[in-house]
């Protein structure tokens, strides 16, 4: 039974499951660690963006936005791509065990 006081929730988040090519998904990863953001946090930023716009066009002729560029920290330098796919796959590893080594 309740006892007269109602805890109010005021930020209501929802888990949900998307599928995207794996392209795409390497690209958002990519441009979230080069922005220091979770993914999380920048996929909502895009959806709210595009939910926000006032007119949207999938015209051939609108401009594609440059990929983004994978780069990798270490202790004295930073080193910024070209790099090839397993270069790539190194750096979505490595910061993937980053991510995991701080959750425990």
């Amino acid at each position: 039974m309740l006892d007269g006081e109602v805890d109010k929730c005021f930020y209501v988040f929802m888990r949900t499951t998307i599928d995207i090519p794996d392209p795409l998904f390497r690209e958002v990863k990519a441009r979230a660690a080069y922005e220091g953001k979770k993914m999380k946090d920048l996929i909502a930023g895009f959806i709210e963006a595009g939910l926000r716009t006032s007119s949207f066009s999938m015209d051939a002729e609108d401009p594609v936005p440059p990929p983004p560029i994978a780069f990798k920290k270490d202790s004295q330098t930073t080193q910024v791509g070209p790099y090839s796919n397993a270069d790539l796959m190194e750096i979505l590893e490595d910061e993937d065990a980053l991510q995991n080594s701080h959750k425990s």
